[in-house]
């Protein structure tokens, strides 16, 4: 833990949080800073700055935040990915959460498995701890917007023009003969495609690509060379060239 993320409902009064479970645990058994002495902490949505003890109790931590500096900034561009198996689901929010990516769109498409979507990882409180921790190991505060759609051709015929528009669409896929990379300058602000396990039909990959035509938008392929990664791996790799 790089940074110990306040949320609102642990706030008991104006710059005090009371803090439990596991970042207590933490805070006591691995930082162990004394009263009066202080850890980096920041809050959700809020500033970065320096958070000192005030009071142990027997199960928890007070603690007084003074506001130091603004977050990372976020990278301009946002994820649509295919819905994965519940627990590739929650790599590939924790990593696109790390590189600072703040909208995520997952979408339904034909290698899809539909038991995916009655996942309890879907839920809005157990994926937002996903990101909570990836924020806390990228040392950010700004929470991550997460998106579900279950049709693929509304998606891709509706929401997604709309999601593109006024920035540059790639699509990782393999095979398509792509870019691989951006010469030290990123194609920003950007869209990146993810398909599932396999990858996307070749229907898909046509109906990705006149979107992007029809929504005015520049459609480019991303290669990440030969080797077969595992969706979370390859996004980590694709997030990497657009990254500052």
């Amino acid at each position: 833990m790089n940074l110990i993320l306040a949320e609102p409902r642990e706030e008991i009064s104006p710059g005090c949080f009371l803090f439990t479970g596991r970042k207590f645990n933490h805070i006591r058994d691995v930082l162990k800073p004394a009263v009066g002495d202080g850890c980096k902490m920041g809050v959700v949505d809020g500033m970065i700055g320096r958070g000192v003890v005030k009071e142990y109790t027997p199960d928890g931590v007070k603690m007084e935040f003074n506001p130091e500096k603004m977050p990372p900034p976020p990278l301009p561009l946002k994820l649509c990915a295919a819905l994965q198996r519940p627990n590739t689901f929650k790599k590939i929010l924790y990593v696109a959460s790390c590189f600072g990516v703040k909208e995520v769109h997952f979408f339904h498409c034909f290698k899809v498995e539909k038991s995916y979507w009655q996942s309890p990882v879907l839920e809005e409180e157990k994926y937002r701890q996903e990101i909570l921790l990836a924020l806390e190991q990228a040392g950010d505060t700004g929470m991550v917007k997460v998106f579900f759609h279950r049709s693929f051709r509304f998606f891709a015929g509706e929401e997604l023009p709309e999601i593109i528009r006024g920035g540059k669409l790639f699509i990782l896929h393999p095979g398509l003969n792509g870019r691989r990379d951006f010469g030290g300058k990123a194609d920003l602000p950007a869209t990146v495609l993810l398909g599932p396990e396999g990858g996307f039909t070749g229907d898909e990959v046509k109906l990705f690509s006149d979107t992007g035509i029809k929504s005015g938008t520049s459609t480019e392929y991303l290669d990440l060379g030969e080797r077969i990664l595992r969706s979370e791996f390859a996004l980590a790799k694709a997030l990497s060239l657009f990254s500052r």
